[in-house]
């Protein structure tokens, strides 16, 4: 064994122990680790974030899984009436209207009867308080439970103008554009919602009232949304005069409710310190330093050393903000369920670790874009769906609900179990397994292959324990002398935990009983702050009546005229004036600035950055004669029965552009077999794959190359040798297996042999980047975006990143190509809109390509057609109204001008005329309801992604086709002459034509047979 840090470790975390005991003592009146713990949870340890869950679910899943699991609490959305808009983007929920208790989770009475059965199963609420602003401004309507509300005038239910800060705000557009300065981070509107004045003594009043009225209904404590942006003294005076927890929902007498403060990352002008007197603080770097340390244990011995004090920390590894910044996610610096595996390595060091006064599991749901909210219901688009579950108790996709998968599940007995021992060793053994002590309360370790078998110092008892990650199917003995046999042989969930009395019925037995190794106190006392706070006795102003959702009758309104808000807002349907082009506004609509200060989220949404990426594949295959190698591969099929030919609606298949190597004879046969070859896929030549003299394709064709420069074949990205046959393509990488996909390869036009590469066992891939797959196959599996290298019939393999530069090659860019140059591929989502009201039986097609059909219709067909465009259609909704558009685009591979394309779907019979289109609408009741279309009903629309490099400097043309199945007028639409477009990306186009000309990348609208025109960016 190599002890990472040696005593040096020991010393430094023993000091900082004692440290962090001290202020815990100070804070709570309780042992090291425990915060939202004691006499709350019975000295549970970890808090559950179900992220815009419904009441009444969150009720079930208290009683059916966080009880019996060991949950502490649960942190839920914000309960408060909100803002509502088409779109129901999550952050409405933090744009309060009024703090009556009705939102898109359900009622008033929804939520008290929430409260009392999560308290009844010993599971506390955590409410997620949003005391800093009020809507966005410049928003008016009806909030959640239908209060009037009108930001432009700054009256609401509970507040008028004179509540809000305006004057003081220092910053020249009255917005928080930085947190240089405390004044502007605390005075200015954040993201440009209505900053309220806390440091006016009836404003702060009324935000205590409603915390107490929480409290009353048994919520037991509060997470202090934007808390950055709210003055400290401001939050210690409400603080003060919140009243103690409710008796009668099972806290003991004296106890104060449980704060947390939502933080943006020290290195600003606000100071985390300043809040440490008034509760813990959201510590934002440790899932980055978490997520680095599952590449490199070492990184984890002194993990939190320039971390928050662990008395004042709250750690996750990822939350609602941070797993929605793509610049984190996407770079790998922030892990969240789109990396399971890892994902489950770094919730598990989390919770076998004593770092943080508590611990919080997210529990999230499936999202493609940083701004969408909760699944609803997709006919009325308002009603947040239920969350269910499938046979082994997962919830059902979209919901992902981390914190009932297993490994997790297993981990939160584990940190309750050691609630009263610290870190007492950590070390990494020679084989890269990490094994972490909490003395003789528990023992951890992991390893990154997912195997290890040694044995070493547990620090626990003598006998025999269980594994509480494995429910109990791995057990340990353990000698007197704390020694064991520790096993590991599982790549999925690569550890193992074991603590006395864990697993079901306290599993198996110890000869010795754990001793505490702090004095530890079981009372949970009220803290005494009244030597920092006013000794205001407020709970007369706070009689012990049952609190409803009215403000009570104190008169608050002796300052503040009491206005009749409802004389000023009519009865109206308030949906017509909220087009979803307030996504804009809304975005960010919460405290993405507060948490994420030096991003730009605009520019890193993924509605605009494709995930296609530039992927090399090596085979290492020497051949004689006429031989070929072709790969075929895509998503195992062995485990998916459900896939089959052909390659065009195959699921396995995965869609890939191919990228010209050169044009010198060494390349003729794998250009002309690379020609319609649109998939990696199990089935040899797809339907219109290209020929080479009459000879078909056996697959997806790779081309012979060496690194010998001179030599017609050679290739800068091989470095390895001759015979290294290569393909190079872009692919999507967002894969069912992580990033990884499988091929194998097929030799062709031999004089004996004919087929299939041998089976393979395939282990750790070396290389730059390398890696374990994720799962086992007998094929070769590959890393999209990276070039990988593999030796036929072997299971070695090489995963290098590109280069930072690579010599390009002449370009080809005919259809099928993909591209140019070997770096040349700009693939962006882009959306065209074509409005035309229609009758029953007519439906609108939409033609393009590079170029104005006048000019084009060269070739044939679509494939042979130099203007044709290849692209990739996206799916608009499951619903049935979108049927006729799936069908129709099930085989659309080009933008062209030659209508129906060969092997192109049909629907009820009828062929297509051109890329489908489908008839959508603005109003979030209407069963053809797009967010992006902020325009109204009957705007058609197309949503694909388009290799931008393909088009004239980023413009290509488009036209509308209208059938009329039912015997209606049917044809071309009539030639238009484009007037310069408005919009945020608007402009003249610099095609001429009589068609319509529009951006790759961008939301494109149109009108059928008119001049005008609108493009803007995605939003």
């Amino acid at each position: 064994m190599v002890l990472v840090t040696a005593g040096v470790w020991t010393a430094l975390h023993n000091s900082q122990q004692q440290q962090d005991q001290t202020l815990t003592k100070a804070l709570t009146g309780v042992g090291v680790g425990v915060g939202v713990g004691g006499s709350l949870c019975d000295y549970r340890q970890t808090l559950v974030h179900l992220f815009e869950w419904r009441w009444d679910d969150i009720a079930d899943e208290c009683e059916e899984v966080l009880a019996p699991a060991g949950y502490c609490a649960v942190q839920v959305s914000p309960p408060q009436e909100h803002r509502v808009a088409a779109g129901r983007s999550w952050t409405l929920r933090y744009e309060p209207v009024s703090y009556e208790l009705d939102s898109h989770s359900g009622t008033l009475d929804q939520f008290k009867d929430m409260v009392e059965r999560c308290n009844a199963v010993g599971v506390r609420v955590i409410v997620d308080a949003v005391l800093n602003n009020m809507v966005e401004e410049n928003t008016w309507g009806y909030g959640s439970a239908g209060s009037p509300y009108d930001a432009r005038n700054y009256t609401f239910p509970p507040y008028d103008d004179a509540y809000f800060f305006s004057s003081s705000c220092t910053s020249s557009n009255g917005l928080v554009n930085s947190y240089n300065t405390t004044s502007e981070a605390r005075d200015c509107r954040l993201d440009g919602k209505l900053d309220l004045s806390t440091g006016r003594e009836p404003v702060r009043l009324i935000m205590v009232y409603y915390l107490n009225e929480l409290i009353a209904f048994g919520v037991a404590g509060f997470r202090v949304d934007a808390a950055s942006n709210i003055w400290p003294q401001d939050l210690e005076d409400i603080k003060s005069k919140v009243t103690d927890l409710n008796v009668a929902a099972g806290f003991e007498p004296g106890t104060p409710p449980f704060f947390f403060y939502d933080l943006v990352e020290p290195g600003t002008a606000i100071l985390h310190q300043d809040y440490y007197p008034l509760g813990a603080v959201t510590e934002r770097r440790y899932g980055r330093e978490v997520a680095a340390g599952m590449d490199d244990f070492t990184l984890l011995a002194t993990l939190y050393d320039h971390l928050t004090p662990s008395s004042s920390a709250v750690v996750f590894v990822d939350s609602h903000l941070s797993q929605r910044d793509t610049s984190l996610v996407v770079g790998g610096s922030v892990l969240t369920y789109l990396e399971q595996r890892k994902y489950q390595m770094a919730t598990a060091f989390m919770l076998a670790d004593d770092y943080g006064v508590t611990a919080r599991v997210m529990s999230s749901y499936e999202f493609y874009d940083p701004m969408e909210g909760p699944p609803v219901d997709p006919f009325t688009n308002d009603t947040t769906l239920h969350v269910t579950t499938d046979s082994q108790g997962q919830c059902d996709s979209p919901w992902v609900c981390e914190h009932r998968w297993p490994p997790i599940v297993g981990m939160v007995e584990f940190r309750n179990a050691a609630v009263n021992a610290t870190r007492t060793s950590f070390e990494i053994l020679t084989s890269g397994c990490l094994v972490l002590s909490r003395g003789d309360q528990g023992f951890f370790a992991m390893c990154p292959d997912g195997v290890m078998d040694e044995v070493v110092n547990t620090g626990l008892p003598e006998g025999q324990y269980c594994d509480v990650v494995s429910s109990c199917s791995i057990t340990l003995d353990v000698a007197a002398d704390g020694t064991a046999r520790v096993i590991i042989n599982n790549y999925d969930v690569p550890f193992v935990a074991y603590c006395p009395g864990c697993g079901p019925a306290g599993a198996f037995t110890t000869t010795d009983q754990p001793s505490p190794t702090t004095d530890f106190n079981t009372d949970f006392p009220a803290t005494d702050f009244t030597s920092d706070f006013p000794a205001t006795d407020f709970t007369s102003d706070f009689p012990a009546t049952d609190f409803t959702s009215d403000f009570p009758a104190t008169d608050f309104t002796s300052d503040f005229p009491a206005t009749d808000f409802t004389s000023d807002f009519p009865a109206t349907d308030f949906t017509s004036d909220f087009p979803a082009t307030d996504f804009t506004s809304d975005f960010p609509a919460t405290d993405f600035t507060s948490d994420f200060p030096t991003t730009d989220f605009t520019s890193d949404l993924p509605t605009t950055d494709s995930p296609y990426k530039r992927t090399v594949v090596f085979v290492h295959k020497k051949v004689y004669d006429s031989q070929y190698v072709f790969v075929r591969g895509g998503v195992n099929e062995e485990i998916h029965p459900e896939c089959g030919p052909p390659a065009e609606t195959d699921t396995c298949a995965l869609p890939i552009y191919h990228q010209s190597l050169g044009t010198t004879p060494n390349y003729d046969k794998y250009d002309a077999w690379r020609e319609g070859d649109d998939f990696l896929d199990w089935f040899g030549a797809e339907s219109g794959q290209g020929y080479y003299q009459g000879i078909p394709a056996s697959g997806t064709p790779m081309a012979w190359t060496t690194n010998t420069q001179g030599v017609d074949g050679y290739q800068q990205l091989n470095v390895y040798g001759d015979d290294y046959w290569m393909l190079d393509f872009y692919m999507d990488c967002e894969l069912p297996d992580d990033e990884w996909f499988e091929l194998k390869g097929w030799l062709e036009f031999a004089d004996g042999y004919t087929g299939w590469e041998l089976d393979i066992s395939q282990g750790t891939c070396g290389g730059s980047v390398g890696g374990t797959a994720p799962s086992v196959s007998t094929n070769h599996k590959a890393r999209c975006g990276y070039i990988n290298v593999f030796e036929w019939n072997e299971g070695n393999c090489i995963v290098e990143d590109f280069p930072d530069s690579t010599t390009m090659v002449p370009p080809n860019t005919s259809p099928g190509s993909g591209g140019g140059s070997t770096g040349g591929m700009d693939i962006q989502r882009t959306i065209i809109f074509i409005e035309q009201h229609t009758v029953v039986g007519q439906d609108v097609f939409i033609l393009g390509g590079s170029e104005d059909y006048t000019v084009c219709m060269e070739g044939n067909d679509a494939e042979s057609d130099p203007c044709s465009l290849p692209i990739i259609t996206r799916s608009l909704g499951t619903t049935e109204h979108y049927t006729g558009y799936d069908d129709w685009r099930t085989g659309d591979n080009y933008l062209d001008w030659h209508g129906a394309e060969v092997g192109q779907g049909y629907h009820n019979g009828l062929p297509p005329f051109g890329s489908a289109v489908a008839w959508t609408s603005n109003d979030p009741n209407s069963p053809g309801y797009q967010p992006l279309n902020t325009f109204g009903e009957a705007y058609w629309m197309l949503d694909f992604d388009l290799d931008c490099s393909l088009t004239e400097d980023g413009w290509f043309i488009v036209k509308g086709w209208l059938s009329g199945n039912a015997g209606q007028f049917s044809g071309l639409e009539d030639d238009v002459s484009q007037t310069p477009c408005t919009g945020t990306a608007g402009g003249v186009a610099p095609i001429p034509s009589t068609s319509h000309v529009a951006r790759c990348g961008h939301v494109n609208v149109f009108h059928y047979d008119q001049d005008h025109c609108t493009i803007n960016v995605f939003p």
